[in-house]
């Protein structure tokens, strides 16, 4: 009867410590995250960015499930037609937010909203296929503008407005200088991010930190956000963090 009991209460400590490692603690920080240079490849649904505090992944509208794919493809479609029409060029002011998951999890959901000038050309097929809308700005974005454009809009103009979004991963880009030395974005996009700590990790998650991931990213196909177009290909080696 004592062993039994004695058992029950080593079973227990056993499973309490083996619940404490698989606990996963969150913390909540809100961090000052700066873009100084983006590339996309359209063909592979990707996006590459290199900021302040970290580098990114981004696969355009990857946070659809697998069973969602009429709804991913509908998102794709939608996203391809806003660098079809290049309203990425066009855009006057670049707003992103982004939720960080760092620790066990390692990833990241994002979008990334563009305004667009309330004087620019649009087709009838263009606003209908985009839905795009006009609306107003804060006051804060609206000065932004303003000294970005030279111009003087007032309080209640309404701009053109359009946005898309992705998930991915926060990386290392091992040539990330090279990036910044080509591809700079001619205003650094500051960004509005949550990051989301993960206290205790697995040690699966710990060996997929040390994964090294050479990609491949045939940036000419598309460089966003005034970044002009590239001629080859560049490639780009992405360490996980």
């Amino acid at each position: 009867m004592i062993m039994k009991k004695y058992s029950i209460i080593l079973l227990s400590v056993l499973i309490t410590s083996l619940v404490g490692c698989a606990t996963i603690e969150t913390s909540f920080n809100r961090i000052d995250e700066t873009i100084y240079a983006m590339v996309s490849d359209t063909n592979n649904d990707t996006i590459y960015l290199v900021g302040k505090h970290s580098d990114y992944i981004l696969t355009l509208c990857g946070y659809f499930k697998k069973k969602e794919k009429q709804r991913k493809a509908d998102c794709l479609n939608y996203t391809k037609q806003i660098f079809q029409y290049n309203l990425d060029k066009q855009s006057i002011h670049t707003d992103m937010v982004w939720e960080i998951q760092k620790g066990a999890i390692n990833n990241i959901v994002g979008y990334v909203y563009l305004v667009l000038p309330p004087d620019l050309a649009l087709t009838k097929q263009q606003i209908d296929s985009l839905s795009l809308r006009k609306d107003t700005v804060n006051s804060d974005v609206l000065a932004r503008i303003n000294q970005t454009t030279g111009k003087n809009y007032p309080e209640k103009q309404r701009f053109w407005k359009v946005s898309f979004g992705g998930a991915g991963q926060v990386v290392n880009l091992s040539n990330r200088q090279q990036i910044l030395d080509r591809y700079s974005l001619k205003k650094p996009i500051k960004m509005d991010a949550m990051e989301t700590t993960y206290g205790k990790e697995s040690f699966f998650s710990a060996v997929a930190k040390t994964a090294v991931l050479t990609v491949v990213a045939p940036i000419g196909a598309t460089a966003i956000i005034a970044v002009g177009m590239v001629a080859s290909p560049l490639l780009i080696n992405v360490e996980s963090k």
